[in-house]
């Protein structure tokens, strides 16, 4: 069986797009309700505001195409390229509405706001985006009207752990019952957002993949049918993987006058589920090994600690060269020692230094994070980095020579750590 022909948006400008024929396509506005009110509305376009798209993209007709803009052109491209993921026949309107303002002025097509005036987009229908039952009873409620927006993140580009980090992300900012909703082009990321799902007790409603495959998938199988999502990496472009997540409420507290508290959009961390890291090598391998498992830890809602000492020391090195007294001895062993982690060698294939900018080279081509964008984005998502004292005494290394967000200790504050973490890591 032949590949269906892949459709990739189009782009119009402003003028070209004030002399189409409106009544032969669809006009979809992406603007929010006080966007409409500002500037104005296009007689005969569907409003579906950008926080609502997710829950109301299967209500978009099919048998035109589709031509979307936003206020300024921003949003509006990574919503035609979803639309072509789907199959529609979309375009997207450079620089938005505003510039189709400019085109228009003395046309007579844009009039005042009226929620009379024109069409807007059907109500969903609960079944298009949920799997398992529950999801009807939040997507029906109307007390928080917060809940019926759903939030989008286009991960697509991001290589683990990229996409969970992004997904966490947005469940910590959304509200009890919120809806995210999330596109990706990892080849494990089908497998990685079930077990993240299943961990930290939110709902996935659906997964499914965008290209040769459009029924909902099962949320804990990855499966449609008998089909299951393809592990192996495509020839390009990667498939891209859709999933939609309710927030749950399974979290909540409660006061201690009995009463529930709001939910707080602070992230949580799972003190039954700490993770603890000794990382003992200074090798480029290892220390991507670490830091990518420590953003997926933290990433899932755990406290992540991790604990450098001897040569894992030098990865928490700043690049640059910290002038501070020391003693001969001490001077030695920083000169010896890796500054940082640009200076890091590989365990395996080295090749004289070759090794590292080979790997490196590859991940920069592959969307996968430097080593550098690791260790910032642990830092970011609360990771606690701390470096033993006691080895810095003996390598001669000083405070000031370690980067920002560092903690100090010592073997008790590791042996702390390890003793609420449910697993430790030793690299």
């Amino acid at each position: 069986m032949e590949d269906e022909e892949e459709l990739e948006p189009g782009i119009i400008d402003a003028e070209e797009f004030a002399k189409l024929d409106f009544d032969k396509v669809t006009l979809l506005d992406l603007r929010a309700p006080d966007e409409v009110l500002a500037g104005g509305q296009v007689e005969g376009a569907i409003k579906i505001p950008l926080a609502e798209i997710a829950d109301k993209i299967d209500t978009i007709p099919t048998v035109k195409p589709v031509y979307l803009f936003c206020n300024t052109g921003d949003w509006s491209g990574q919503i035609a390229e979803l639309l072509a993921d789907r199959g529609y026949e979309a375009y997207d309107v450079k620089g938005g509405f505003r510039a189709f303002r400019d085109a228009l002025s003395n046309e007579g097509w844009i009039v005042p706001a009226s929620p009379a005036t024109a069409p807007t987009a059907p109500q969903i229908n609960p079944d298009v985006l949920q799997v398992s039952p529950s999801a009807s009873q939040a997507s029906s409620s109307t007390s928080q009207p917060s809940e019926s927006q759903s939030v989008f993140v286009d991960a697509r580009g991001l290589r683990c752990p990229g996409p969970i980090v992004k997904l966490g992300d947005a469940i910590r900012q959304a509200s009890i019952g919120q809806r995210v909703m999330i596109l990706a082009d990892e080849s494990t990321f089908a497998t990685d957002v079930a077990s993240w799902c299943s961990s930290t007790g939110n709902v996935l409603e659906s997964l499914r993949t965008l290209e040769g495959q459009h029924e909902p998938m099962h949320p804990l199988t990855g499966t449609s049918g008998s089909n299951p999502i393809r592990s192996e990496a495509p020839s390009s472009p990667r498939p891209t993987i859709e999933a939609v997540i309710r927030k749950s409420d399974s979290k909540a507290r409660t006061a201690t006058d009995g009463s529930e508290e709001p939910e707080s959009r602070e992230p949580e961390r799972d003190p039954e589920h700490e993770k603890t890291f000794v990382v003992f090598s200074a090798d480029l391998d290892k220390a991507l090994a670490a830091f990518i498992m420590a953003n997926a830890g933290a990433a899932m809602g755990c406290q992540v600690t991790m604990f450098f000492t001897f040569w894992g020391l030098s990865l928490l090195r700043k690049r640059e060269k910290v002038k501070v007294p020391k003693t001969p001895v001490e001077k030695m062993f920083g000169f010896l020692l890796p500054r940082g982690t640009q200076k890091l060698k590989l365990s395996q294939m080295n090749m004289l230094g070759m090794g590292p900018k080979m790997i490196r080279s590859i991940m920069a081509k592959n969307g996968i994070p430097s080593l550098e964008e690791l260790v910032q984005d642990s830092i970011d998502h609360g990771v606690r980095l701390v470096a033993c004292e006691m080895t810095m005494d003996i390598m001669g290394i000083k405070r000031e020579e370690l980067i920002d967000g560092v903690e100090f200790g010592g073997a008790p504050t590791m042996m702390a750590a390890g003793e609420k973490s449910d697993v430790t890591f030793f690299i």
